[in-house]
């Protein structure tokens, strides 16, 4: 019984001489006590995933703005672009903001809408000829006449990236909100 009480005495004389004072006997063991810190929890795959298909949304605006930079205002327009996909790959990585999420969302879903609008009815007055000619050829090839049918692919796969990253935002901002 005394061999016992010394063994405790001994825990608790070893316990109390760590770093700050921070450890605690209790009943005969030594358990550090916790800093009064927020515990940060792991970030889900899913907004992860939002941000890989941000990141790869400000890379191809980075793309264009290095292909468009004999255009002062197409430059710049791009690069602003870039910058503010930044900031929601970041919040989303982090800590999987649901703001974020609606943000990313929001700009997929306009940028979409948008690209869709340069494929369907090309911007007048030569402003964007590439646009021009995509669409040029997809009203080719409604037609039948076959010419260059392939050249519309590329618009049409930036069309289903943006939506599908749109898509895995509005899935994680209806996750966390069931999560709640």
């Amino acid at each position: 019984m005394a061999d016992t009480a010394t063994a405790d005495m001994a825990v608790a004389g070893t316990a109390t001489a760590g770093p700050a004072g921070a450890d605690v006997a209790m009943a005969g063991r030594a358990v550090r006590e916790r800093p009064n810190v927020a515990v940060r929890r792991p970030v889900p795959l899913h907004p992860r995933l939002c941000a890989g298909a941000a990141a790869a949304s400000a890379a191809a605006h980075g793309w264009m703005a290095w292909l468009h930079r004999g255009n002062w205002w197409e430059f710049g327009l791009m690069v602003l672009m870039a910058a503010a996909c930044l900031s929601c790959i970041v919040q989303l990585w982090r800590s999987g903001c649901v703001g974020a999420a609606r943000r990313f969302m929001a700009m997929a879903l306009a940028m979409a809408g948008f690209h869709l609008l340069l494929l369907v009815q090309p911007l007048a007055g030569g402003v964007q000829a590439h646009h021009t000619a995509v669409a040029a050829t997809v009203q080719a090839a409604s037609a039948g006449t076959g010419a260059g049918a392939g050249s519309a692919e590329p618009m049409l796969a930036v069309i289903f990236l943006e939506l599908a990253g749109a898509m895995a935002a509005a899935t994680w901002v209806r996750r966390s909100a069931r999560q709640l």
